[in-house]
């Protein structure tokens, strides 16, 4: 039987799409403490880079995410 805390890191490992879970919820917590400016600007200057391409080219289960347009649209600007 796995310890709780040990359960908790395998599954932040699992992927939507290309996407480590965990990625996804340190994007997430960064949009909620800093606000959806702070992280367009921190991904203008490269943070969060090893994720662009998957959404700039989503899997259909990353749409469904939390924040999904925003992180989406931060990409775009920062890499198209």
């Amino acid at each position: 039987m796995l310890k709780p805390k040990l359960f908790i890191m395998l599954h932040e490992m699992d992927h939507i799409g290309n996407v480590l879970v965990l990625h996804i919820n340190y994007m997430n917590d960064f949009i909620n403490i800093h606000g959806a400016q702070a992280f367009k600007s921190a991904v203008w200057h490269g943070a969060f880079l090893e994720d662009a391409l998957s959404y700039v080219h989503p899997a259909d289960e990353l749409r469904e995410t939390e924040n999904f347009s925003l992180i989406q649209e931060a990409f775009i600007d920062a890499i198209v």
